[in-house]
């Protein structure tokens, strides 16, 4: 079991944003439709970099090279 100073620190939507260049709101409406992974807690979402970080990858490694 990890204790709770193992465990890496949650980001909200606004530093999703950053990441991604987007705007917050739309780093929302992606979480809402499933699209990038989040955990909703309460009425807030929250975001692990690492999970983040797997879905950049997984996109960029989905798309088609145009020759």
């Amino acid at each position: 079991m990890e204790t709770a100073t193992s465990l890496e620190p949650l980001l909200d939507a606004k530093a999703v944003g950053r990441i991604l260049g987007l705007h917050p709101h739309t780093v929302l409406k992606l979480a809402r439709a499933g699209l990038l992974p989040g955990i909703r807690y309460t009425r807030h979402w929250r975001f692990r970099k690492a999970d983040i970080t797997t879905w950049i990858e997984a996109q960029q490694s989905s798309r088609v090279p145009i020759e």
